[in-house]
C-alpha cells in the first residue's frame, strides 16, 4: 500500500523506507518536547528563578493535556493505520475524526474543572504566594488553548499515518523555530516575562495547529475529516488502544508534583527552579544521543 505505514509486501519493508517514517518521527518527538524547556531557559535568563519556578509547577497540567491528546493520537493512528492497510480509508477517516472530537471535548472539559478550581490545583502542585501569579498566567494560556494543543497533536501523528511523515516533521519544525524566535522577542528583547513566554509558546502551537489544519483541508491522501458514523463506542477503543500514553504523562506529572514539592520544602523556590534548569540540560544531552544515534545508523545505510 503506497504512502502508507502498513505495506502491502515484504519487498516494500525496505531500510530506506522505514528511514523516511524513523527520522522525522524522533525529531518531531524531540521538537515536541522543546516547547516547555525552551521557555524556562529565555524565563531563566532574562526574568529569574521565581519565574522559572512558575513554569515548571505549572508542567502537570501541560503533562495531563499533552496526555490526553496522545492518548487519541496514538491509540486512533494505530486504528487508522490498520484501516488503511486494509484498504479501508472510510474507516479510517471516522478513526482519526472520532479520536480529534473525543480528544477535543474531553481536554475542554478537563480544562475547564481546572480552571474553576485554578488557585487550589496550583497551590497542590506547589505554587506559593510568591509564584502563583506567574503560575496562573503561564497556565492560563495552556488552558485557554486547550484545543490547539491536542489538536496539533492529534495532527501530528495522523499526518505521519496518511503518508507525510516529513509534513509532520514541518509542522513542529516550524511551530518550534516560531517557538525560539517569539522568546527572544518577546522574552529577551521586549521584557514580557513569563506573559510573553507563554505567548510565544501558544502561538508557536498555533502555528503547528493550522498546518495540520491546511494539510487535512488541501493534501491530505487517505484520511480526511468527517462527522458520519461517529460513535462514542469507536471513541472509547481508540482511547482504550492508547491508554498507555496518557499512564505516561500521568506518572511524569506525579514524579514533578512530588519533586517540586520536596524541593520546596528543602531548598525553597530557587531548588524547584533549579529543577527546571536541570531538565535543560537533560534535553540537550538527549539531542546529543539522538543525531548521535541517527548519524550512527545513517552510516550502515547500503
Amino acid at each position: 500500500m503506497e504512502n502508507t505505514l502498513i505495506f502491502a509486501s515484504e519487498k516494500e519493508v525496505r531500510f530506506g523506507t522505514l528511514l523516511k517514517f524513523i527520522i522525522p518521527t524522533y525529531l518531531t518527538s524531540l521538537f515536541n518536547t522543546v516547547y516547555t524547556i525552551i521557555d524556562g531557559i529565555f524565563v531563566s535568563a532574562y526574568v529569574g528563578t521565581n519565574a522559572l519556578a512558575a513554569i515548571n509547577i505549572d508542567y502537570p497540567v501541560v503533562n495531563v493535556l499533552t496526555g490526553i491528546a496522545l492518548v487519541f493520537a496514538t491509540g486512533g493512528s494505530a486504528v487508522a493505520a490498520l484501516h488503511i492497510g486494509r484498504s479501508r480509508t472510510e474507516k479510517a477517516s471516522r478513526a482519526f475524526s472520532v479520536s480529534s472530537v473525543a480528544a477535543i471535548l474531553l481536554g475542554c472539559l478537563v480544562s475547564l474543572i481546572v480552571l474553576t478550581n485554578l488557585s487550589k490545583i496550583l497551590t497542590l502542585l506547589g505554587a506559593t504566594d510568591v509564584t502563583i501569579a506567574g503560575c496562573k498566567t503561564y497556565a492560563l494560556w495552556w488552558l485557554w488553548a486547550t484545543p490547539v494543543v491536542i489538536g496539533k497533536e492529534l495532527f501530528t501523528y495522523f499526518i505521519r499515518v496518511d503518508g507525510s511523515p516529513t509534513y509532520s516533521f514541518a509542522t513542529a519544525l516550524s511551530g518550534g523555530v516560531l517557538n525560539i524566535i517569539l522568546d527572544y522577542v518577546l522574552v529577551g528583547r521586549m521584557h514580557m516575562g513569563i506573559y510573553g513566554a507563554a505567548l510565544a509558546t501558544i502561538l508557536g502551537l498555533v502555528l503547528s495547529f493550522l498546518m495540520g489544519v491546511y494539510y487535512f483541508v488541501r493534501m491530505h491522501k487517505s484520511i480526511s475529516f468527517t462527522l458520519h458514523g461517529l460513535s462514542a463506542k469507536e471513541a472509547l477503543h481508540c482511547m482504550v488502544n492508547g491508554a498507555s500514553e496518557f499512564v505516561d504523562q500521568l506518572a511524569i506529572a506525579i514524579t514533578t508534583i512530588v519533586f517540586n514539592r520536596t524541593a520546596l520544602a528543602f531548598a525553597g523556590v530557587d531548588g524547584v527552579a533549579g529543577k527546571a534548569q536541570g531538565q535543560d540540560r537533560i534535553l540537550r544531552s538527549n539531542a546529543r544521543q539522538l543525531f548521535t544515534r541517527l548519524a550512527g545508523g545513517g552510516s550502515r545505510i547500503q
